[in-house]
Order: structure tokens, then C-alpha cells, then sequence
């Protein structure tokens, strides 16, 4: 099973910008995935894997269908042009999408691995620092 990183698919469309109302509803989509996430963390008051795994499975169906709808959505836009940003942040999304599904099937996963990119990043710098 290979596991999406949520940060990476939402980066792109940010990176459409602000005023592209596609891109901020998706956005907006992959934000409800944290929010709904943060409001249970495995190990806090006799929170489980397999309670947080049950939790995920109840909110998860509803907006992975949210975003797989947008996303074709403005795929089929006659107006996208194939090398835009936003083509290409939706190709990629699309691409990763069962990779995102498989994220909830899991109750020990993240969603994304900004935690271990941090660390690498620590390790990069402290190599070139030394």
C-alpha cells in the first residue's frame, strides 16, 4: 500500500494562487481532511489506533467523494489549458487519489509526511553545517 502525502497534492493547487476559485475548493476540500483529523490524536484520553481508524472511515467516504468530484470537474473544463498550473495540480491529484484513499484505511498513518521532511531537512543542514 503506498500512502499520498495530502501536503503535497494541496501545495500545488495553492500555488495556482488565490484568485483561482477551482484551486481554492480544493484547497478548501483537503482542509476539511485536518480539521476533521485533528480532532482526535491517537493517545490522547484512551484515544486508539483503531478508535481514530473507525473515525476516519466515518468522515473520510464523504469528502474523498467531494474531491474526486472537483477534481473532474475542472478536468473536463474545455477552457483548461493542458500545461496551466491548475492541469497539472489536478493530473497530479488524480494520479495520487487512490494513494490519498489508501491514507484511510489506516488509523496510524498522517496525512501527510511534513514531520519526516522536517527531519531530513534538520539531517541536510546539519551535514552542510558541519
Amino acid at each position: 500500500m503506498r500512502i499520498a502525502c495530502l501536503q503535497h497534492v494541496k501545495r500545488d493547487f495553492i500555488d495556482c494562487g488565490k484568485e483561482d476559485k477551482d484551486a481554492q475548493k480544493v484547497v478548501d476540500i483537503i482542509n476539511r481532511f485536518y480539521r476533521e483529523d485533528k480532532k482526535h490524536k491517537v493517545g490522547v484520553n484512551g484515544w486508539t489506533v483503531e478508535d481514530h481508524l473507525a473515525y476516519r472511515q466515518s468522515y473520510a467516504p464523504d469528502i474523498l467523494q467531494d474531491l474526486l468530484e472537483k477534481l473532474e470537474e475542472i478536468s473536463s473544463r474545455k477552457d483548461l489549458l493542458p500545461k496551466s498550473t491548475l492541469a497539472q495540480a489536478v493530473g497530479y491529484a488524480l494520479n495520487e487519489y487512490n494513494a490519498i484513499c489508501d491514507i484511510f484505511k489506516r488509523g496510524d498513518t498522517a496525512l501527510d509526511n511534513n514531520y519526516i521532511e522536517r527531519i531530513q531537512r534538520y539531517i541536510s543542514l546539519s551535514r552542510r553545517n558541519s
